[in-house]
């Protein structure tokens, strides 16, 4: 892979807000907070942990780990029980 066309980690972790934003909604989403973005250098892919309100008058977070490959592609999107350690 060309590493010019790598991303790096706040490129990652503003793909993820920007897809959460295409799913639920500039409304949907609400306080995002990134709480882990870990790059793993042998799959070539990030791993970013967040969390976020789903409305405002949401009581608690949704916390969620996306894979995210280095150019730039989502992986998977897991939905977690809680939040991650960081």
């Amino acid at each position: 892979m060309d590493l010019e066309r790598e991303i790096d980690g706040r490129q990652a972790t503003r793909i993820v807000q920007d897809y959460f934003n295409e799913q639920y909604g500039i409304f949907g989403v609400v306080l995002f907070e990134i709480l882990n973005a870990t790059y793993d250098e042998e799959k070539k892919s990030w791993t970013v942990d967040c969390s976020f309100y789903r409305t405002a008058a949401a009581s608690q977070k949704d916390f969620y780990s996306v894979v995210l490959h280095s150019d730039g592609r989502i992986g998977s999107v897991k939905k977690i029980e809680k939040e991650p350690s960081r």
